[in-house]
């Protein structure tokens, strides 16, 4: 299990999953490279996640499994 933290448009977004080596996240489906399994996103106001469009979405998985990578090393 990672936890990690992401700043977001001005919105603050704390996402937790189980961590998977060696594979990539989308929304759809997974593909090579590191990704969360499976996450969960832990807002203050869950409505705003609701609003995001799905590339901002994706683009908050992403932010955060660059910092679980970055943690990593």
């Amino acid at each position: 299990m990672k936890k990690t933290h992401v700043n977001y448009m001005g919105f603050s977004f704390i996402v937790e999953g189980d961590w998977i080596p060696y594979r990539k996240a989308t929304l759809e489906q997974p593909e090579e490279g590191d990704c969360f399994d499976e996450w969960d996103i832990l807002l203050m106001n869950e409505s705003i996640w609701e609003l995001l469009s799905k590339k901002a979405k994706e683009d908050i998985i992403e932010m955060a499994e660059e910092n679980i990578r970055s943690e990593d090393i």
